[in-house]
């Protein structure tokens, strides 16, 4: 069965649908791809907002309905040719996507994958993968709007909110007029894509490929990396973390004088884009190159996998980091944001619990 409620946004009837069934058997999707149409960005969307990050898609909305999947296999049926026409801003939700669905990770309980529909025709994609946050990559304003009521209306928790920027601001304004709440911002990122890799020179040391005999370094340096850098998010835990991504990733360190002094992880390329995550070196050996160096190297090692575009995530309030991927050759894409919700008192016991919280940004996913 599904559940209904028209809301009005702006002046525009939305009009919203909640599954409330369990996940439908694969037999069951053929008839409803044919009711769902992947309609891609428009075309300013897909040239402008690529080339310029401010620009935010420009889709004329009818109405939104909005679909809520627990069935990731399905969920990719209906939204892979949306993820394939923005593949920058959707990489995160296409890392958890693949992972899940080749088995490399479980499905996390509660996990909900969104389809954004006017008319029948796809008109955005995001997720939400309790521990973490709701997930939204570039989206039309109404659609990001339209998202949060519907999340609300299953009760799942959820404190705070990350993706492209401008959706992100949308999806954190709908909620606050629901919930008398408000929103800050806890951290403002940009992403980049790979243009002209560019290594640098002269830095002493050498590159190694990570070994499962690593993986107690590797979790140590990413429980490290979340403490500094992501305190206000929810973390994997980080052994299962590095045993999972040493066995599927491409994780290298730099070494100088057979001593591990940086580390960087590519994924394995998704719809041909790969994306680097986290970045980490010690405070000791900071502002030596050897950061810019590993992460070369991974980003030389996703290109020799596959990749045709690599991409990262940084803090802005970090402009060390910001100017030395620009050196070596990425090229801003978008702004991304991760906010923090809090409920107002009135509201408190209906949308949340404590807050839980996304160098380069280590992404949860």
């Amino acid at each position: 069965m599904s559940q209904w409620w028209c809301l009005s946004a702006g002046g525009v009837i939305v009009v919203v649908a909640v599954s409330a069934s369990a996940a439908p058997h694969r037999g069951k999707h053929a008839h409803q791809i044919d009711q769902v149409r992947s309609r891609p960005p428009s075309r300013a969307f897909q040239m402008d907002a690529l080339a310029d990050p401010a620009v935010a898609p420009r889709v004329t909305m009818r109405s939104v309905e909005v679909r809520l999947l627990t069935d990731a296999v399905e969920f990719k049926d209906i939204a892979e040719s949306w993820l394939s026409s923005d593949p920058f801003s959707t990489s995160v939700l296409a890392g958890m996507l693949t992972g899940i669905l080749s088995g490399a990770r479980d499905q996390p309980a509660g996990t909900r994958w969104i389809v954004v529909l006017d008319d029948a025709d796809v008109v955005g994609v995001a997720m939400h993968t309790p521990p973490y946050h709701p997930f939204l990559p570039r989206l039309p304003a109404a659609a990001a709007a339209a998202v949060a009521p519907v999340l609300l209306a299953t009760g799942q928790e959820f404190t705070g909110v990350t993706g492209e920027a401008a959706a992100v601001t949308a999806f954190a304004d709908s909620w606050a007029a629901r919930t008398g709440g408000t929103s800050s911002v806890a951290m403002s990122m940009r992403m980049y894509r790979l243009g002209m890799l560019t290594p640098p020179v002269g830095i002493p040391g050498r590159p190694r490929r990570v070994k499962l005999s690593d993986v107690e370094l590797v979790a140590d340096w990413f429980d490290r990396f979340h403490t500094e850098a992501n305190p206000h998010s929810p973390a994997e835990d980080a052994t299962i973390a590095a045993t999972r991504r040493i066995a599927t990733d491409q994780v290298w360190m730099w070494e100088r004088e057979d001593r591990p002094v940086s580390l960087a992880v590519g994924t394995m390329p998704i719809g041909g884009v790969a994306t680097i995550a986290p970045v980490y070196t010690p405070p000791d050996y900071r502002r030596c190159g050897y950061g810019a160096a590993v992460t070369s190297q991974a980003t030389r090692a996703c290109l020799d996998a596959g990749a045709r575009h690599v991409t990262l995530y940084t803090d802005l309030a970090n402009p060390t980091s910001n100017s030395i991927y620009q050196r070596i050759g990425y090229l801003p894409d978008h702004e991304a944001q991760e906010r923090q919700l809090q409920p107002s008192t009135a509201t408190a016991s209906t949308v949340g619990g404590p807050p839980t919280g996304m160098g380069t940004v280590g992404t949860h996913r």
